[in-house]
């Protein structure tokens, strides 16, 4: 893979995203994460995992807006179709499944972490945002319903209606993160979490695991069906005008 490495210790796998310089989501890391994701759960080697970077000081900067931001409407689908099943690949995988972060986490980074059982955060002056309302975007039901199971209704609302950017303490005190590690010792508490996960009888977590995301998190089919509405906001002139916007203020 080029933009993932893959470290199995002792059971656990460590999926590192590594792409320069910021992680952002484009065609070939969205794949590269499904084909490691989907390899992990076959695999009997592998026990659990922690989605984490290899690039210093970010998580990803979320989606490549240089790449994505030309598609129309046909590839837009498709580039989103494609990261809607990553989403529910993480959410399906039948292992425990943490999180390191350690530096920004925006928008489909966020997303990303928000599908994993626990994120441990370090400390440092970072940010974690799903604030595509901001370019005039709407996401999915799945989405929302992730961020109201990982940190409840009342800071999901200001993640997402307001389209705010909380820190790693913030974080930790609405329940985003499960533990606030210090800076540098993220994945450490990670994996020391995950492994602990790891100890329960495997059949039992996988089935109540999915128990959960049954409940909580509508199917993948369901949010592919909604791909149209999200082209549509995707196209209008409002979402257009912000993408615009935006895309010129990186050239600078």
């Amino acid at each position: 893979m080029q933009h993932v490495q893959l470290t199995n210790t002792d059971g656990l796998l460590a999926i590192r995203m590594a792409r320069p310089k910021a992680n952002a989501l484009n065609s070939e890391l969205v794949a590269e994460l499904r084909e490691a994701i989907g390899t992990a759960a076959a695999d009997s080697a592998v026990r659990g995992a922690i989605l984490a970077s290899a690039m210093p000081g970010i998580f990803s900067a979320g989606f490549d807006a240089r790449e994505i931001f030309p598609y129309g409407p046909a590839e837009i689908k498709t580039f989103f179709g494609n990261f809607t099943e990553l989403c529910h690949a993480l959410l399906d995988f039948p292992k425990p499944l943490g999180a390191a972060v350690e530096g920004h986490a925006i928008a489909g980074g966020a997303i990303v972490a928000l599908t994993c059982d626990l994120r441990v955060f370090g400390e440092g002056d970072y940010g974690f945002a799903v604030n595509e309302i901001n370019l005039g975007l709407v996401l999915s039901h799945g989405i929302l319903q992730m961020a109201v199971s990982a940190m409840g209704a009342a800071a999901a609302r200001e993640l997402i209606l307001e389209g705010v950017v909380i820190n790693p303490a913030r974080a930790h005190a609405v329940g985003l993160a499960a533990e606030l590690a210090p800076a540098g010792k993220a994945f450490e508490r990670a994996e020391a979490r995950v492994r602990g996960l790891m100890e329960k009888p495997p059949i039992a977590f996988a089935a109540v695991k999915r128990l959960i995301r049954e409940t909580m998190i509508v199917p993948v089919a369901r949010e592919l069906e909604s791909l149209d509405s999200f082209v549509g906001y995707w196209t209008s002139d409002e979402s257009t005008e912000r993408r615009q916007r935006l895309a010129a203020s990186l050239r600078r």
